[in-house]
């Protein structure tokens, strides 16, 4: 079968910014035996791609079941982790910059009220190869494949895009605003907010106006884990990503996420991904592009 393409004028298309592919990654099911803890992404949109098997991710305090064919998809600043089931689905990934979309905050694809997790449904097939070409341009580290990888970067985001306006008209959601959130979350926001710093039950007993007893209650009730961890998971999530994509001195990236002390950072560091940072970061695979 024969077709023509219809005519189009660039400017009446949806515009993204000036999107720049900055990582790629594969993971698989031994990389994720070291699991990345609760963490975000400042000034960058992540798109996760499962593909195969199921798992359950946790984005924003809130559970979303995904499976093989789904995409993830990660504003700027959305706090997730990455897998609550064992074994975790692998999955490739890409970190973009310098999105800006019409009417959202800058390095936000997704508008208010659509759900991060977006079914591709029969073009499964399609996304998947999108990706795998992606990665494997993306390995051959040169300028040549870069170029072909913002290319094929474009053609992924505009597909994403028609998707997302399906699933909006399909079934809207309620936009968070807009919903009496409930006390615990509002204290894992905060903690969220704060967790890089000096952050104590006191601290956060004051802010609210509530006794710490009381606190400690309802974020554990909340978030399913004391305040003390869910700090711990913070700051550690936060230290797997810079040891990923910075060449950072271990101790300086201990001091970023809260540790004065460089032995507790790695002690700590040890309990929650089952290797010390500097394995971690020799092992993960996920070298500087």
């Amino acid at each position: 079968m024969h077709y023509s393409l219809p005519a189009y004028h660039k400017e009446d298309l949806p515009s993204f910014g000036d999107p720049q592919l900055l990582f790629t990654n594969y993971c698989d099911e031994q990389y994720q035996k070291h699991p990345r803890t609760t963490h975000s992404h400042h000034g960058m949109v992540e798109i996760v791609y499962i593909i195969r098997g199921e798992g359950l991710y946790e984005i924003n305090g809130i559970s979303y079941p995904v499976m093989a064919g789904d995409l993830v998809i990660y504003n700027s600043d959305a706090v997730h982790n990455e897998c609550l089931k064992t074994p975790p689905p692998p999955v490739y990934g890409l970190e973009i910059g310098q999105i800006q979309r019409r009417g959202l905050p800058f390095c936000h694809f997704l508008p208010a009220g659509s759900s991060p997790v977006i079914h591709t449904g029969e073009l499964e097939n399609e996304f998947r190869r999108l990706f795998q070409m992606i990665y494997r341009q993306s390995s051959t580290q040169t300028p040549e494949a870069a170029m072909i990888c913002q290319s094929l970067l474009d053609a992924l985001l505009r597909m994403i895009d028609k998707l997302i306006e399906g699933s909006l008209s399909a079934a809207a959601a309620v936009p968070e605003d807009s919903k009496a959130l409930t006390l615990g979350r509002q204290l894992q926001i905060y903690v969220d907010e704060h967790a890089l710093e000096d952050l104590s039950i006191q601290d956060i007993s004051e802010h609210f106006e509530i006794s710490p007893t009381y606190t400690s209650r309802v974020f554990k009730r909340a978030t399913g884990m004391s305040l003390i961890q869910y700090i711990i998971q913070r700051r550690i999530g936060e230290a797997q990503t810079l040891l990923l994509i910075t060449d950072l001195p271990i101790s300086e990236v201990a001091q970023k996420v809260g540790y004065d002390n460089l032995s507790h950072f790695v002690k700590m560091f040890s309990q929650n991904v089952g290797l010390s940072p500097g394995k971690y970061r020799k092992q993960s695979g996920l070298a500087k592009k």
